[in-house]
C-alpha cells in the first residue's frame, strides 16, 4: 500500500516548486526589460505567461496543504519575484516621483500640503532626478499624513527611487507573511496566501512601479486579523490604514463589527479627529485632494458607465 504513495507525494511537492520557478523566471525577464512602456508587447506577453502559471497555482494549491513549511515557501517565492523586478525603472506610472518629492520636502522642513511642487517657496528642494518628473506639479499633496511621514523617513535615509521601492516591498512582504499566518489560523492553509503573494499584477504594480498601496493594506489586513482577538490593536491598525490610504475607509464598518462598543466609539472619535486634521492640512488654495475629488476620472470604462 505504501509503495504507490511516494511517487504521488513527490509529484505533489514538485508542482509548487515548478510553478514557483516559472513565476520567478518570468519576473526576472520582466526585470531585464529596459522600459516596460517602450517594450509594451514583450511586457504584456510575459505577464500573460506569468498569469497562466499563477492561475495554475491557484487551481492546484488545495492539493498542497499537507506539504510542510507552506507559509515560508510562499513568502520566499514572493521575495524572489519582487527582488527580480525592483531594478526596473518605473515606466508605467510616475507616482513614485511624487512620493520621493514630497518626502524630500517634508524631511527638509517644508510643507507639501501648503505648497505645490512648482511653488517658488520650494525652489531649494528642486533637483534634476525627481522634481522634473513629478506629476501634477500645480497641485499640493493629496496623501494622508501617515503616508507623508513614511515618505519623509525614506527620503531622509536614502533619497532614491530604489529606496522607495524597497520601502514598499518591505511592507508588501510583511503583508504576504501576515496573510499566510492568518489563512492558516482561520482553518485554511498558508498556501492560500498565494492568491495575493504570487499575483503578477501585485508584483508589477508594487515592486515594478513602486505604488505604495501595501504600506496601507498591511495595516488593514492586520486590523482584520486582530479584530476578534485584539480589538484595541485592530482599531489602531485600522486608523493607521486610513491615515495611509483613504481607500481603507469603506472596510472599517466590517472590521468594527468584532470590536466591543467602547472600542468602536473610541476608534470613531479618534478617526474623526485624525481625518479633520488631515482635511485642515490638505484643503488649501491649490489642494490636490479637492482637485482629485472633483475632477479625477479613474477606471475610465466603468467611470463612463456610472457617469451616464
Amino acid at each position: 500500500m505504501s509503495a504507490p504513495r511516494a511517487p504521488r507525494a513527490g509529484a505533489v511537492a514538485f508542482e509548487p516548486v515548478a510553478l514557483a520557478l516559472l513565476l520567478v523566471f518570468v519576473a526576472t525577464l520582466l526585470g531585464r526589460l529596459a522600459d516596460w512602456r517602450a517594450e509594451l508587447a514583450r511586457f504584456q506577453l510575459l505577464m500573460l505567461v506569468a498569469f497562466a502559471g499563477y492561475a495554475l497555482a491557484l487551481a492546484r494549491r488545495r492539493g498542497w496543504r499537507a506539504l510542510p513549511r507552506g507559509g515560508a515557501f510562499v513568502v520566499l517565492v514572493a521575495l524572489a519575484m519582487r527582488a527580480a523586478v525592483i531594478p526596473t525603472v518605473p515606466a508605467l506610472s510616475d507616482d513614485i516621483y511624487r512620493y520621493a518629492w514630497e518626502g524630500r520636502v517634508l524631511a527638509g522642513g517644508g510643507n507639501p500640503y501648503a505648497h505645490a511642487p512648482d511653488d517658488p517657496a520650494l525652489a531649494r528642494f528642486r533637483e534634476a532626478r525627481v522634481q522634473p518628473r513629478v506629476n501634477h506639479p500645480e497641485l499640493s499633496a493629496i496623501y494622508p499624513p501617515l503616508a507623508e511621514v513614511g515618505f519623509a523617513v525614506v527620503a531622509r535615509a536614502w533619497f532614491s527611487l530604489v529606496a522607495f521601492k524597497l520601502w514598499v516591498v518591505l511592507h508588501d512582504l510583511i503583508l504576504c507573511a501576515l496573510l499566510a499566518g492568518w489563512c492558516a489560523r482561520r482553518g485554511g492553509s498558508a498556501w492560500d496566501a498565494i492568491v495575493y503573494a504570487w499575483n503578477p499584477l501585485v508584483v508589477a504594480e508594487y515592486a515594478g512601479s513602486g505604488h505604495h498601496d501595501p504600506t496601507g493594506i498591511v495595516w488593514l489586513v492586520a486590523a482584520l486579523a486582530w479584530a476578534e482577538r485584539r480589538p484595541v490593536a485592530s482599531a489602531l491598525a485600522a486608523i493607521a490604514a486610513v491615515m495611509v490610504k483613504l481607500v481603507a475607509l469603506p472596510a472599517l464598518p466590517f472590521v468594527a463589527r468584532a470590536w466591543p462598543v467602547r472600542v468602536r466609539w473610541a476608534a470613531g472619535l479618534a478617526l474623526a479627529g485624525a481625518l479633520a486634521g488631515y482635511l485642515a492640512l490638505a484643503l488649501g488654495a491649490r489642494s490636490g485632494l479637492a482637485a482629485f475629488a472633483g475632477h479625477w476620472r479613474h477606471n475610465e470604462s466603468l467611470f463612463a458607465l456610472l457617469a451616464a
